[in-house]
């Protein structure tokens, strides 16, 4: 596919279109946990870092903050057995566990099911958490692509709260022989450069680490390196519009990198492209078609939906009505 990588030119960090080769299903495990780091940032004010290692065969993802996993018991009913599990180990190694289920609820956050954590478990051939919670610690791993559940590890410590991910894939069942092979790597870097300028702006991101100098969405599209450009804010919006030779959009929703677009892209092109029509039939007596406006266009949109709705898991494209 054509995607915007991260490219060091003259020591100039810069978005760069360009054609790449990477396993989606791979991205995707590490764009789940990825994702949900950043969940925690809105569902915890408190949080100041996440920080991201990718080493040739497995991935670790941290971050901090007061509201983390109760280290708690639960009794829940699974195939009409009932069991008592801890919350962790219900959250990650069982399915049909989720806060996200309750749609009355008003949420801002990307994950929607429930899946997307499991679903990297899934696909693992190691999958460990660790949760620092008030001077608890819980270690638990998962292995043989969550067929084995093994026993957590809590002992007593005395360090701040956080909350650890690492996950080794299961590269073979992706048809990969190196997790960093091709332009999987590439990918994988930029999302984290995307996690920076989304983010909470209080929040650090370090990746392999080294902290990624951006705090924000507009130093995010400052990588464009585009001739010129408009910003413009509103409530949860934040746009960046700057001119083209072909159309390109880099969008987000709730941090989730919306690939293929979507109602939000469409929303805001369409306010553009007719603002933009009505200027010239007005101050040029000119028609000017949607298609030529489009394709002088570079869009960047970075917001919240409540509630948000995309085609498929891997949620390339926003389905939310407008």
């Amino acid at each position: 596919e054509d995607q915007f990588i991260v490219e060091d030119i003259g020591g100039v960090l810069q978005l760069i279109k360009e054609r790449v080769s990477y396993n989606v299903g791979l991205y995707k495990t590490f764009d789940e946990i990825l994702t949900n780091a950043v969940d925690q940032s809105v569902r915890d004010p408190s949080m100041t870092y996440v920080t991201v290692l990718i080493a040739e065969d497995s991935i670790t993802i941290k971050n901090d903050g007061k509201e983390m996993i109760p280290i708690e018991k639960q009794t829940i009913s699974i195939k009409g057995v009932e069991k008592t599990l801890w919350i962790p180990e219900m959250i990650f190694g069982h399915m049909r566990s989720s806060s996200n289920f309750d749609d009355t609820q008003e949420r801002i956050v990307g994950g929607r099911n429930g899946l997307g954590a499991k679903l990297t478990n899934i696909f693992s051939k190691l999958f460990t958490i660790t949760i620092v919670n008030r001077g608890v610690c819980y270690k638990q791993s998962f292995s043989n692509n969550l067929s084995v559940i093994n026993p957590p590890v809590i002992t007593k410590v005395a360090e701040p709260n956080s909350f650890t991910v690492s996950f080794t894939p299961d590269i073979e069942r992706f048809g990969c022989k190196s997790m960093i092979e091709n332009d999987n790597f590439k990918m994988m870097t930029k999302r984290v450069y995307d996690i920076a300028g989304v983010i909470r702006e209080k929040v650090k991101v370090f990746f392999n680490d080294e902290l990624i100098p951006i705090t924000n969405f507009k130093e995010y599209c400052a990588m464009l390196q585009p001739v010129q450009s408009v910003y413009y804010k509103s409530g949860w919006w934040e746009l960046i519009i700057s001119p083209s030779e072909q159309f390109n959009h880099i969008t987000f929703v709730n941090g989730i990198n919306t690939f293929s677009g979507g109602s939000h892209l469409n929303y805001i092109l369409n306010q553009i492209i007719k603002a933009i029509q009505e200027f010239f039939t007005k101050k040029h007596k000119m028609t000017v078609s949607e298609s030529v406006i489009k394709n002088s266009l570079t869009l960047c949109i970075n917001t919240k939906i409540v509630n948000p709705a995309f085609k498929s898991q891997s949620k390339e494209e926003l389905t939310t009505k407008q």
